[in-house]
């Protein structure tokens, strides 16, 4: 409901208004890639009415961006607007991409969108066990302004869907009333933030020191010296994709919790020594790398309360590690492993993106040479096992894989590495830059992580 009247609801947060600005230059966009499994033939009006009922159920869809004065607002769309499109499985790759680039029209919205892809006869499904009873196969695509919605929020957006699509495909009755969700304002992390900054500037020579460590990040990350950027490519957006079986995942879990780390952890170290094992093989003498990497974190974890509704961009800041990183890494990864993931931890534990989000926006204020994401190898988005959020026992309509990507090629960054499990299966996306990181270096970066994980589960 608004609460100004008018349609306005709230203004935008400085972090909503960043992701604004992005939108206009065409990055920083969110697609998601939904494969479908469906117990009868689905066609284009099924799917259109059950994202009606979910632009009805669902705040955040409803919302547009206008300005008030001087001021960015988020405001309540003056009349429904579906944007969706049914599209030819040929097409997917490109629409896939090219939603990446999309600009939304933020200011009568929507700011987000959905392509339905028919899939070609004999595709591969990705949970045999269901082709039998779920014989159709779809792809649906979903692209958002990231001002509205981050990695949590999108996966709530998916299962609201796929319970809309199952209800409807049955004929139950739903009642649009009922919202399933609510659009955050953040106030709590905007307080959490005043709290640091009110503890930084209690302490300027300690702040001062810490503010230091982020010139370090003037330097060219390892990965662009392992492999030269190429010329003549235009800047853009590709994302490479790689798999773990059920089993092969399974013996990663158990390895991680044997060696009392966390999955993310222990897939960071799998990268750091891949970024390593490239530039032994390259040539590079050095004893020790300190690789800078990032981990997008949900600002929700710091939050008092209920958050399982809150939807919206809270993801304020990044965790930023750097770890020293011995040539001989591969000797002892479980060891480099948990000092990654104590580092990590303890981060997590004292609010340090919160603080680091603060400080890197001093930093660049003061030196506007300095790109966070230019400095970094690479940053990390995880949003786990995806299980305990997405339904599995719907009876009409089964999601059995997710791919994601967020466009990156407009901000400094060389890699974004996006990680899940789904189905028993961990899987990451490499997104990358092809006039940063080639094709095929970058395919190269993606087999050796997967190649060194795999050794070590031997």
């Amino acid at each position: 409901m608004s609460s100004f009247g008018d349609g306005w609801v709230r203004p935008a947060s400085s972090l909503e208004e960043f992701m604004e600005t992005c939108n206009r230059r065409n990055f920083c966009l969110i697609v998601y890639s939904v494969t479908l499994q469906v117990k009868n033939r689905l066609d284009a009006e099924t799917v259109r009415q059950a994202l009606k009922h979910l632009y009805r159920k669902v705040p955040t869809l409803r919302r547009c961006l206008q300005r008030r004065g001087d001021n960015l607002w988020w405001r309540d769309m003056d009349q429904e607007n579906i944007d969706f499109k049914v599209l030819e499985a040929a097409d997917f790759r490109k629409e896939y991409y090219s939603l990446g680039t999309h600009c939304y029209d933020s200011s009568p919205g929507p700011m987000w969108c959905a392509r339905l892809i028919t899939s070609e006869s004999g595709v591969r499904c990705y949970a045999p066990e269901l082709e039998d009873q779920f014989p159709q196969q779809y792809t649906l695509l979903l692209g958002f302004h990231h001002a509205m919605t981050d990695g949590t929020s999108n996966l709530k957006i998916i299962r609201y869907f796929l319970q809309i699509l199952n209800s409807v495909i049955k004929g139950e009755y739903i009642n649009d009333q009922t919202q399933l969700a609510e659009h955050s304002d953040g106030s709590q992390t905007i307080a959490l933030k005043e709290e640091k900054k009110r503890e930084l500037n209690f302490d300027l020579h300690s702040k001062a020191i810490k503010k230091s460590k982020f010139k370090d990040l003037k330097r060219v990350p390892f990965l662009l010296k392992a492999f030269p950027p190429p010329t003549g490519v235009t800047p853009c957006t590709l994302t490479m994709t790689r798999d773990l079986d059920q089993v092969t995942s399974s013996k990663f879990f158990a390895k991680c919790k044997a060696e009392g780390v966390s999955v993310h952890a222990g897939f960071c170290a799998m990268i750091n020594a891949a970024i390593v094992d490239i530039l032994n093989e390259k040539g590079f003498q050095q004893e020790v790398y300190h690789i800078y990497f990032g981990h997008a974190v949900n600002s929700r974890r710091y939050w008092k309360g209920d958050t399982s509704k809150a939807l919206g961009c809270h993801m304020e800041g990044l965790l930023l590690q750097t770890i020293p990183t011995s040539r001989t890494i591969l000797q002892d990864i479980w060891g480099y492993a948990r000092t990654l993931y104590h580092d990590m931890t303890t981060k997590l534990n004292n609010g340090a993106p919160l603080e680091d989000s603060i400080l890197v926006e001093e930093v660049t204020t003061e030196d506007s040479s300095i790109e966070v994401e230019k400095g970094i190898s690479y940053c990390t988005t995880n949003i786990g096992k995806i299980d305990s959020i997405i339904p599995c026992d719907l009876e009409h309509v089964q999601m059995t894989r997710l791919e994601r990507t967020t466009s990156i090629h407009k901000f400094g960054s060389t890699s974004q590495i996006a990680m899940q499990t789904f189905r028993g299966c961990f899987m990451f996306g490499l997104d990358y830059c092809p006039n940063k990181l080639s094709t095929e270096a970058a395919k190269i970066f993606a087999d050796r992580i997967i190649r060194i994980l795999q050794k070590q589960l031997e």
